[in-house]
């Protein structure tokens, strides 16, 4: 932070301090969360099975995330 002047503590290390950045045509609070989670998490190794795990027992709600997810980053 602060063009590293100052110390940040709690950030996992694997989190890079850089990153390319690319807008969003969206303004829509779910597609940005999905957007800005798959950014961090990625797309095939991350966010598909975490939105599989976290509504494992709603397999159609994954379902509808995802198709969400796939339809604003594709």
């Amino acid at each position: 932070m602060f063009r590293k002047t100052m110390e940040v503590k709690g950030i996992p290390q694997w989190v890079p301090d850089s990153y390319p950045a690319f807008p969003i045509r969206s303004s829509e609070p779910l597609r940005m969360f999905l957007s800005m989670a798959t950014s961090i998490h990625g797309y095939e190794r991350g966010m598909i099975p975490l939105l599989q795990d976290v509504f494992e027992n709603r397999p159609t709600q994954a379902a509808g995330y995802l198709e969400v997810l796939k339809e604003t980053i594709m």
